[in-house]
């Protein structure tokens, strides 16, 4: 609980004109936990949620914040926009260094932006952190410091403070400090990234009324990862698709789509903002730096590497990774593996190599930075995902001359042309991502000109510039 939460309850302790909300609104606060669940930091409320809520019907508790932002639409300002992005953190993922790549890319061109996270950066919350203090960009934690300005301008909300009290459980106590954040210092662009800061912030975003909200989904609907997945953000996604103020990006054709069939929406409500790739900052590793990798891991100098770096969860597969790395192993003599990632499937990684007596050919590296020495020190890049929104390990090894094999996962389709920069597999045929493999390890010519295609492939789709010029158009698009 941040200090507009507390502040909150306190107030509401004391405050006799909305006294009759305070064990409401207390219980909603001590009920809340945050935790961190599979590698996405989540909110959890003690005891499950009933499956005959009606979020449909809960989700109306927005109604007076939708006619404000209709009765009131924003003007185009005259100048550059002040842009505040949200994110859970900035652990390692795809969604982080994209958040990250854009917030570089738009402060480069003389916009001022902020980032704001839910979860205190240190240790692996704080993995991008680096990037964005050599930038000058300011990091700021929701809730870590009280405005005095946040009392005054609660007032001024749909309801003034009593309509926090509306606010359901499952989103406090982000959606409060998030709230004071926005009215303390309200931007006039909030880009918020992922499905449940999507829905925390978005809360908060039109309490605020801020003139432009921008959600990021980042992947296919919701809806395929159960771990993930909550029983609100199909109701609250439809009521945010309200408001003139909102609107919604996907980072892959695919998930565009997946997203607004789910949500019976026309495709066009997901604008489709590919991923941008830094490629000022990656280059191939120095040959001695390959060399050193591998001798450090102990693979020799003629032996090929698939290369496989993901998370370790259920959407990226591992366990089929494995499988076809050993039936690649029982055929190939001169072929090592090496695993880059953390996740919950961890343990199960390591049984694989024991039962199966690979310790001297998989090598778990953990979690690197070292990504660009991977790629270019590996014969070819493997993923295997059942999901994916557009992976960025596809894009920085193609850049980096690795040709990939990968499944047909979301984005992936837009992130490889098949047959000249890698090869694509439908989800979960194991064969034929054996096959592939295969393919590219007796072929040298084959992966050769692989290699030598993919980094024009990428610079012209996946260009950062591109990237962020897409993403600053969708900024221009506040309504007059």
């Amino acid at each position: 609980m941040g200090e507009y939460a507390s502040w909150v309850a306190v107030r509401w302790r004391r405050n006799v004109a909305v006294r009759n909300f305070t064990s409401k609104v207390l219980r909603k606060l001590s009920r809340i936990v945050p935790s961190r669940f599979h590698g996405k930091a989540i909110i959890k409320p003690h005891g499950s949620l009933s499956k005959h809520d009606d979020w449909h019907q809960r989700a109306h508790f927005l109604e007076d914040a939708l006619h404000n932002a209709r009765s009131n639409p924003p003007l185009k300002p005259n100048r550059k926009p002040r842009i505040v992005h949200l994110i859970g953190s900035l652990q390692p993922g795809g969604a982080e260094r994209q958040l990250c790549n854009c917030v570089i890319g738009t402060r480069r061109l003389g916009y001022e932006v902020t980032v704001l996270l839910l979860f205190k950066p240190t240790g692996e919350h704080d993995h991008y952190g680096e990037i964005l203090a050599k930038e000058g960009i300011s990091v700021r934690v929701a809730g870590e410091t009280f405005n005095p300005r946040f009392a005054s301008e609660l007032k001024k909300i749909p309801g003034g403070e009593a309509s926090l009290a509306s606010i359901p459980e499952e989103f406090c106590p982000f959606a409060i400090d998030v709230l004071g954040e926005l009215l303390s210092d309200p931007p006039d662009v909030f880009h918020s990234w992922l499905d449940h800061p999507n829905i925390w912030s978005g809360v908060s975003a039109l309490l605020a009324n801020i003139p432009l909200i921008v959600l990021s989904t980042r992947n296919v609907n919701p809806t395929h990862f159960p771990y993930l997945a909550s029983p609100y953000f199909h109701a609250m996604y439809k009521q945010f698709a309200r408001s003139p103020s909102v609107k919604f990006i996907n980072n892959s054709h695919a998930g565009a789509e997946d997203y607004a069939k789910w949500l019976n929406m026309p495709n066009e409500t997901f604008k489709v903002v590919l991923n941008g790739v830094d490629f000022s900052g990656l280059s191939r590793a120095p040959d001695q730096d390959v060399t050193n990798f591998r001798n450090a891991i102990g693979i020799p100098a003629d032996g090929k590497i698939i290369a496989g770096v993901f998370r370790l969860s259920e959407e990226k597969q591992p366990l089929v990774f494995l499988e076809v790395v050993r039936r690649i192993l029982n055929r190939h003599s001169n072929v090592f593996a090496v695993i880059a990632g953390i996740g919950p499937l961890e343990q199960e990684l390591v049984k694989f190599v024991m039962v199966h007596d690979l310790g001297g050919r998989i090598f778990y590296l953990g979690r690197r930075t070292d990504v660009a020495t991977i790629f270019s020190s590996a014969t070819l890049k493997l993923l295997c995902s059942l999901q994916e929104g557009t992976p960025n390990v596809l894009l920085e090894s193609q850049w980096l001359g690795c040709p990939v094999v990968s499944t047909k996962a979301g984005g992936a389709v837009d992130a490889v042309s098949h047959g000249e920069t890698g090869l694509l597999v439908d989800v979960g045929d194991i064969d034929g991502l054996e096959n592939a493999v295969s393919m590219l390890l007796e072929n040298p010519v084959l992966r050769a000109s692989m290699a030598g295609t993919a980094p024009a492939f990428i610079r012209n789709r996946f260009g950062m510039d591109r990237m962020i010029q897409e993403t600053i158009a969708i900024y221009n698009e506040m309504e007059v």
